[in-house]
């Protein structure tokens, strides 16, 4: 998927970029080669962004849909989604994730599968108190635990989430079929690959 992203720049906005610090607040705004170079105890503002990224990204207002990848299955983060919701650039209802494009494009409409939380990854079912814990036990656990067959619990069919249930931290979606076609990305074949050489 290739979306270009349009932000609203509020007035007077000036960008504020990730620096690096001194123990007496004197700022570097250097790369970081430069920055070890300089032989001083330094640290970067936000430590989980880059050097030079931008720390107040202005809100996304809408997009301009380039393709919608080679399927129609996508995943948005919990962050994401939250932070279009919150600047207009997109909207939940009826099950829809709807995210707002230009004029002349049709807005892009996602039908929500699964929303962030936990599931069972036997039966697929959300667990509400996945992380309440009575006498002990989670609630995820007590819910793996029904599906116990002579007393023994079935081996979790997820190798990456043992306990038999996952947390889900992004909404798993799936494109409308129509526009899925419209602005897919096609796919090379083997055969093409090959003559390219």
């Amino acid at each position: 998927m290739l979306l270009k992203r349009h932000h609203r720049f509020p007035e007077g906005w000036k960008a504020d970029r990730n620096v690096f610090v001194d123990a007496q607040g004197a700022t570097y705004d250097l790369p970081l080669r430069d920055a070890l170079r300089l032989g001083i105890p330094l640290k970067l503002r936000d430590p989980s962004k880059d050097p030079g990224a931008l720390l107040n990204l202005p809100p996304v207002s809408h997009f301009t849909v380039e393709h919608t990848g080679t399927h129609a299955e996508q995943n948005f983060t919990e962050e994401t989604v939250r932070a279009w919701l919150a600047s207009g650039a997109a909207q939940i209802a009826d099950g829809k994730l709807t995210l707002r494009t230009e004029d002349g494009q049709p807005d892009l409409e996602y039908t929500i599968q699964r929303v962030p939380g936990h599931y069972c990854c036997h039966c697929g079912v959300e667990l509400e108190d996945a992380n309440v814990v009575r006498d002990g036990v989670s609630g995820g656990t007590l819910h793996v635990r029904t599906h116990a067959v002579d007393g023994k619990v079935p081996k979790s069919p997820d190798p990456s989430n043992p306990a038999g249930y996952e947390r889900l931290n992004h909404y798993e979606c799936v494109l409308e079929a129509k526009q899925h076609e419209q602005f897919k990305a096609s796919a090379p074949t083997l055969d093409l690959l090959k003559a390219e050489g």
